[in-house]
């Protein structure tokens, strides 16, 4: 069994978190980050906000995903990516952005940066390999914006919804617990959703997308 930071967390409360500057320069702007759970039925692992140049990029679509992203996608715990994304470069910041949240329920976190872009990505918990993310979207200089982050699917574990190989599904005793998922696609893609292969239910855990609201203010 596959174990993971998020087993029995879906009824886990909202956490609110600051985060920290890992870049030690001059801070030229203050931003309010909220994340908010526009899913019926899938609870949000703790996820990544990232401040970044241009020249930075998470994943693209296409892509084989890097062990790090794949650990993030399949267990929930972002504690792996965010420590190679902080080593890519001086001008990328990270905040471990909150704890579980369940659906409507939003976590927000203040960041100070002189960056110009933000990427924010997060596993949907109630998935094999699943999460939501926003790339690149560029920091507003005055007011709020608001995006949308679609599902994606890591590619990297089989969409077998079993309850054993679901971090936070804790969907009660099965035959299938404790069995190891096999290879997924091996490409990162838009997700397909939740088809009732295992014991997860669309008609409970399913979306369509968008699956996260992101909204970005700037703090004068």
């Amino acid at each position: 069994m596959k174990q993971t930071i998020l087993r029995g967390l879906i009824v886990g409360a909202l956490v609110t978190v600051s985060a920290v500057a890992i870049n030690q320069g001059a801070l030229a702007a203050q931003y309010r980050v909220t994340v908010t759970n526009a899913t019926h039925g899938q609870p949000l692992a703790p996820g990544l906000i990232i401040t970044h140049d241009g020249t930075f990029s998470l994943f693209e679509i296409g892509d084989a995903p890097s062990a790090d992203l794949a650990t993030m996608a399949e267990t929930g715990d972002p504690s792996d990516l965010a420590g190679s994304v902080a080593a890519t470069t001086a001008d990328v910041l990270f905040g471990d952005h909150g704890g579980i949240a369940l659906p409507s329920e939003s976590n927000d976190i203040v960041i100070d940066t002189d960056a110009e872009f933000l990427t924010a990505v997060g596993m949907l918990a109630a998935t094999n390999d699943g999460f939501y993310a926003v790339r690149g979207v560029k920091l507003p200089t005055t007011g709020e914006i608001t995006v949308f982050a679609p599902a994606y699917d890591a590619g990297s574990e089989e969409n077998n919804e079993k309850s054993g190989d679901v971090p936070a599904s804790k969907l009660g005793n099965s035959k299938d617990a404790g069995t190891d998922a096999g290879d997924g696609e091996g490409f990162i893609h838009v997700h397909n959703g939740i088809y009732g292969g295992g014991q997860l239910k669309p008609s409970v855990h399913g979306w369509r997308n968008p699956v996260v609201e992101i909204t970005i203010e700037f703090l004068p």
